[in-house]
């Protein structure tokens, strides 16, 4: 049997007890249980997992990326979420303002 700290919470047992039934030594399961208890943490919360990808730019100087978000239209920061809504930065400045607006809200 596999030591799973999902395993170990319907057991019922002592974390010792379930260790020794699974054949493994307890530090390493109170290893499992530490990251069991992590990853319910994660699904239990209010976050939504999301992905980050990076544009992929060739310019190698900040002028010529300037230059080049300019002439191709890209935004300086770009947020998108699911069903095609989004947020799109334009410029450094924009990105400040809304810095400062989201510290300002302080998370209310």
């Amino acid at each position: 049997m596999e030591a799973t700290y999902e395993g170990w919470q319907r057991s019922g047992q002592t974390q010792a007890e379930y260790a020794k039934g699974c054949g493994i030594a307890l530090w390493a399961f109170k290893y499992r249980v530490k990251q069991g208890k992590k990853r319910e943490k994660v699904i239990n919360s209010d976050f939504i997992p999301i992905k980050v990808r990076a544009a992929s730019l060739t310019a190698s100087t900040s002028e010529e990326i300037t230059k080049g978000r300019a002439m191709t239209g890209a935004p300086y920061c770009e947020i998108r979420f699911e069903g095609g809504h989004g947020v799109r930065i334009e410029s450094r400045e924009s990105m400040g303002y809304l810095r400062a607006l989201l510290g300002s809200w302080g998370g209310q």
